[in-house]
């Protein structure tokens, strides 16, 4: 095959255009840090990266899921503890009223004081974290509780998962088992109203009923404490794992896209070298390119 001049300048300008592009890739090189800024320059490194990548986003999104499982039990915890102390405030109000010295006057007194609470109980019963009813079950949309102390929620479990591979937790308590003792336990809006009714009617013997139910009612409440608290726990738990998980990946991501620096800098300097050179010879052939045309 004969090789002509136009040949000769076409090969030419091709290889300084790749020297060009070479030059390009040890800059970005350089200046990223990365030892490869597209897949066909590293297979095996950029499916790692994907990999990795991809774990990283299901950590996300497990910890988005475990920050709003916290702040959920952070604020049915809250509620149960408000519950305890009113159930205590109605306790101390029916032992003052079985005394020797209390009568109908300050009995009637206590009574509207239990209506009071009563009223902050279904309050809390019917506490909200965002735009969801907390002790609804799965019926978060809409208050799980009527003036009367009925539940209209169900006795659904909410469950998120908080870690690879199937790792869950439930992150609610139902109103009919914490309000409506549902399952062996105590009515606490029951409970109240009976002593409302008993404190109102001069009734001692009733007063003492309540107060025997107003203990059940306070240890049912602490129940569901400490399961709050032990799930708590484990959330923060799987914050703590997931985080050091996180960090793991970070690292191992980092190491699998980092270049050697010195490597990365000598190539530079060698790709500049062989850009320069080639367009030297570029610039070279064009001449007598130009010369051999008008001769």
């Amino acid at each position: 095959m004969r090789i002509t001049a136009q040949m000769i300048v076409d090969s030419a300008i091709r290889q300084m255009q790749q020297n060009r592009r070479n030059l390009f890739e040890a800059q970005e090189a350089i200046s990223s840090g990365r030892s490869f800024s597209k897949p066909s320059q590293n297979p095996l490194g950029a499916e790692r990266e994907m990999k990795l990548i991809s774990l990283l986003d299901r950590l996300d999104q497990f910890d988005r899921s475990v920050t709003s499982g916290t702040s959920f039990l952070q604020e049915s915890e809250r509620a149960l503890s408000q519950v305890f102390e009113l159930l205590s405030q109605a306790k101390d109000l029916a032992l003052a009223q079985v005394t020797a010295t209390a009568d109908s006057v300050s009995r009637d007194i206590a009574s509207q004081e239990v209506g009071s609470l009563l009223r902050q109980l279904l309050s809390e019963a019917n506490t909200r974290q965002g735009d969801r009813f907390i002790f609804g079950g799965f019926e978060t949309g809409s208050e799980p509780f009527d003036f009367a102390g009925t539940c209209s929620g169900d006795s659904g479990s909410i469950s998120i998962r908080i870690g690879p591979p199937n790792d869950t937790l439930n992150i609610n308590f139902t109103g009919d088992k914490v309000f409506n003792g549902t399952g062996g336990g105590v009515d606490l809006f029951q409970t109240l109203t009976d002593l409302q009714t008993a404190l109102s009617n001069n009734d001692t013997n009733g007063i003492n009923l309540a107060i025997e139910q107003l203990d059940q009612g306070i240890d049912q409440t602490v129940s569901f404490q400490a399961q709050a608290g032990i799930r708590l726990n484990r959330l923060e738990a799987a914050r703590n794992r997931l985080a050091d998980t996180h960090l793991q990946l970070t690292e191992q991501l980092a190491e699998n896209s980092a270049a050697d620096l010195a490597q990365v800098a000598a190539n530079l300097v060698n790709q500049q070298t062989l850009f320069e050179a080639s367009l030297a010879a570029t610039a070279q052939v064009l001449r007598i390119s130009f010369l051999s045309f008008l001769s």
